[in-house]
């Protein structure tokens, strides 16, 4: 299994589908940075999106959870779960012409958590 673990702020307001199955889909913004010793300063990474389905019972949670009165766009989360390649081909209109590959990630959360650091 390629279990991840990723600790970022929520995008947006998480969007909500019930279908044969419930799911919720929202974005976790990670940002990261370092201290370089040759400059004597922090460094920040260009921050990393992940976009973040959850299904069934942790799905009406995390939705429940997320749409609360002061957990808003910007709330700091923990997601734990795994990738799950969701690519696609799109076929080339010009006979001859070169196929595009879509290229979509989603992290399928086991768990989500609020982070209770502010």
């Amino acid at each position: 299994m390629n279990e991840i673990t990723i600790h970022g702020h929520i995008g947006g307001a998480p969007k909500f589908s019930q279908g044969r199955t419930t799911a919720v889909n929202f974005s976790v913004a990670v940002s990261d940075g370092f201290f370089d010793r040759a400059r004597g300063e922090w460094v920040n990474r260009p921050t990393v999106w992940h976009d973040v389905v959850a299904f069934g019972e942790l799905a009406n949670n995390v939705y429940d959870t997320l749409t609360q009165g002061t957990v808003a766009k910007g709330t700091l989360v923990t997601v734990t779960g795994s990738f799950s390649d969701n690519s696609w081909t799109k076929e080339s209109v010009e006979p001859g012409g070169e196929d595009t590959v879509i290229r979509r990630i989603k992290l399928v959360a086991t768990d989500v958590a609020v982070s209770l650091k502010r």
